[in-house]
């Protein structure tokens, strides 16, 4: 994949930090439209919010990977409990936010 130790030091990967908190924030900043939309303003409802973003969003479209590439299950598992955990606390923190 590319990935080796010393492509994960110094300069590359402090760049590879700042765009993963750019994406997160973008993120955030959707899933705030989407609990502005559906009316979410309790953490309960946040935590709703981002499960369902989730399930609809991350969970269907990263199956492919395991169906078409043969990617492992693991894997998959393990970076979709990333997450979901990742955005059920954006989701609560978004809806509680107000």
């Amino acid at each position: 994949m590319g990935v080796n130790q010393q492509s994960m030091s110094g300069e590359g990967m402090g760049k590879t930090l700042v765009w993963s908190f750019i994406g997160s924030l973008v993120t955030a900043g959707v899933l705030r439209k989407f609990a502005t939309m559906v009316g979410a303003t309790s953490v309960g409802a946040g935590i709703s919010l981002g499960a369902m973003v989730w399930l609809g969003f991350i969970a269907t479209v990263t199956l492919a990977s395991v169906l078409y590439e043969k990617r492992s299950v693991n894997l998959y598992i393990l970076n979709n409990a990333y997450q979901l955990v990742s955005l059920v606390v954006m989701g609560a923190i978004v809806a509680a936010w107000r």
